[in-house]
């Protein structure tokens, strides 16, 4: 068999696992970067669900004019409730038991307590004129956010590293309704102005983790299809050269 013959031959062949090499990486790496979209859309619905949630438990609270529970130790009436004037903070029941007042935001407050101890969930009220600065003073993520709402956007997100791990922010805002004027009515505030959001902290670290899992399936899906593609190619380049070297002597 001539050399230009084989040399031909040899190109087609290392052409050939070529492209059959790049299609697999790239089905591959399409698949892996569908499934970071996925996991990352998952998480907004995730925050926004938790948003709404909040949402939905504050308008409820403030319909009924707030909640009361029960005076114990760690829970104290509120002193900025109890600056209000007008308002009844604390009430005793037949039996001499004393109640404290809970209005939206701490209620949203200690449900993110609760969710922090139990799932690593985080929720927090923040506010550009915070009532409360201890409180609601938001931070970096926080601010820029309650800026951008008031040039019109209506949510955001952001991940961002901690010293527990990745966790993935969401933030929305909060309007300023009528039922808001019992607590709020002295910042003069109207009807449809922002007067603040809710941000959500949701950790990654089991996110992360599943997804270096898939990430290693991947490589190792990826490679072992490699793997068994090449030995099959050599295997019959091997076997084609071989018959086209026998017919070519044959046809000197």
């Amino acid at each position: 068999m001539s050399h230009n013959s084989l040399t031909f031959v040899r190109n087609f062949i290392a052409y050939s696992v070529l492209v059959i090499t790049l299609v697999i990486v790239s089905i591959f790496v399409s698949y892996h970067a569908r499934t970071e979209q996925l996991t990352e859309s998952v998480l907004l619905q995730q925050g926004r669900a938790l948003y709404s949630e909040l949402i939905m438990t504050r308008r409820w609270i403030s319909s009924h004019g707030g909640v009361f529970v029960k005076v114990r130790p760690g829970v104290d009436p509120n002193p900025f409730l109890s600056s209000l004037p007008g308002m009844k903070v604390t009430i005793k029941d037949e039996d001499g038991d004393l109640y404290t007042m809970r209005n939206p935001g701490l209620v949203v407050r200690e449900i993110s307590q609760l969710a922090e101890e139990s799932a690593g969930f985080r929720f927090h009220v923040a506010s550009l004129r915070p009532v409360n600065p201890e409180n609601s003073k938001p931070d970096a993520f926080e601010k820029e956010a309650l800026l951008d709402f008031e040039r019109g956007l209506t949510e955001a997100v952001s991940i961002e590293d901690s010293v527990t791990g990745p966790v993935y922010r969401y933030m929305a805002p909060l309007y300023f309704e009528d039922r808001c004027n019992r607590c709020h009515g002295f910042q003069n505030y109207e009807l449809g102005d922002i007067r603040g959001g809710i941000s959500i902290s949701i950790p990654m670290d089991e996110i992360n983790a599943k997804l270096r899992d898939s990430r290693i399936f991947s490589v190792a899906a990826a490679a072992t299809v490699l793997g068994v593609l090449f030995l099959i190619l050599y295997l019959l380049s091997s076997k084609f050269m071989k018959k086209l070297s026998e017919a070519q002597d044959e046809l000197t």
